[in-house]
């Protein structure tokens, strides 16, 4: 039995997802002797972000997001029996959650139809559920992302910190039907994925500086992201190289 910790802040799920493809092959096969060599290195990645932030690209959604700060509102949240304050101790836990492959193939079918992708679908009902929940039915959430620039063929290779995530502003709006909802989700997301050069930190740091109140609590805790788990998904993304549907 092989007991592994992984740091968040060595590699990402992406990253991990790679470290365990390779370390299944050097099990099941004694011959495998590793990857071929790869010509780029996760210090390429840096350079090459440090040299995005000097383009109109940068330049552009650094503005989109300066004026978008000044109207978002605040983080979503749940109900609580009491403050965390309160508590004497605190312990942490993961509850597994997953949707079996076959329902996923109906959720993206469905989607065709529609012009939507199944991570719209998905996240528009997460984002339902929360606002059940919560106090106010505009509330900000956070996205994921995997960063995964094509400067280098094999750059997908690469195993390190290399994603980020998008504010995502939820409303819940009566009257609307399902798919608007979803529809609106996707134009959003988009929308964000436009201007992701300025990353999720760049805005939280924004939003710090417009409250004059800098902390490390975290400012949008609700996440939602997926992370495939099947051999499915292993082999048409990981060892297929399509970054295509994780990349949503």
């Amino acid at each position: 039995v092989v007991h592994l910790y992984v740091d968040g802040l060595i590699m990402d799920g992406w990253g991990i997802e790679l470290f365990f493809s390779e370390l299944e092959k050097f099990y099941s096969d004694e011959n495998y002797s590793g990857s071929d060599s790869v010509e780029v290195t996760f210090r390429d990645y840096i350079m090459f972000k440090q040299e995005e932030r000097k383009s109109d690209k940068y330049r552009k959604a650094e503005e989109y997001w300066k004026e978008k700060v000044k109207d978002l509102p605040e983080a979503g949240t749940l109900p609580l029996l009491k403050s965390l304050k309160e508590l004497d101790e605190t312990v942490g836990m993961q509850i597994p959650c997953s949707i079996p492959i076959e329902v996923w193939n109906k959720i993206e079918k469905q989607g065709k139809k529609y012009g939507v992708s199944p991570f719209a679908i998905l996240f528009s009902s997460f984002s339902y559920v929360i606002a059940r929940w919560n106090n106010e039915q505009r509330f900000l959430l956070s996205i994921p992302e995997f960063d995964i620039p094509d400067f280098h063929k094999d750059f997908y290779k690469v195993i390190g910190v290399c994603s980020s995530f998008l504010i995502y502003i939820a409303e819940n709006t009566k009257g609307k039907s399902f798919y608007q909802v979803v529809a609106d989700t996707q134009k959003q997301i988009l929308e964000l994925k436009d201007n992701n050069c300025f990353t999720g930190m760049d805005v939280v740091r924004e939003i710090y500086k417009g409250k004059g109140v800098y902390g490390s609590d975290a400012l949008v805790p609700l996440v939602f992201g997926i992370m495939p788990e099947s051999s499915s998904f292993e082999t048409n993304f990981i060892k297929g190289n399509n970054l295509s549907l994780i990349h949503i």
